[in-house]
């Protein structure tokens, strides 16, 4: 077996770090890509759920009392359904555009469930998905059923 020399072995000590690092960094950078797919996708299942919402109060003149009023809109994605009956995302219901009195770009009809506590995507009354802070989440006007 032959002998290394000491710059040998502080060489090869040197690159297995530099390639341990780069794994951890690496897998680290994987992580933050899926996390940014995920946000996209949970915006893009809330921008789904407003076009069902207006779908439903252009036929209607009214908003949905339950997740099943927007069953018949959800056509095109089940599974953005079952997330909305799941609880993934949670709907203000029974709430018409014209309960919207701060103006609907400002008003929250829908959000993650996580948003109220640790932010996350928000659908406003326009249609409009913007992520929002915890602390921005607490502070934003929530859609209200007007009484009747």
């Amino acid at each position: 077996m032959p002998v290394r020399s000491v710059k040998s072995r502080l060489l090869a000590v040197a690159l297995c770090a530099v390639i341990s690092l780069g794994l951890v960094f690496g897998s680290a950078g994987c992580g933050r890509i899926q996390n940014a797919a995920q946000q996209a996708k949970s915006m893009n299942d809330l921008k789904l759920i407003g076009i069902w919402y207006h779908n439903y109060h252009e036929a209607t003149n009214k908003g949905p009392e339950k997740a099943e009023d927007l069953k018949g809109y959800a056509g095109e994605d089940p599974k953005v359904f079952q997330a909305l009956v799941d609880g993934k995302f949670v709907f203000i219901y029974g709430v018409k555009l014209a309960d919207m009195t701060a103006g609907m770009s400002k008003t929250v009809l829908a959000y993650e469930a996580e948003a109220p506590t640790k932010g996350g995507a928000v659908l406003f009354g326009d249609g409009s998905v913007r992520r929002l802070s915890a602390q921005e989440f607490q502070g934003a006007t929530k859609a209200q059923k007007a009484a009747r």
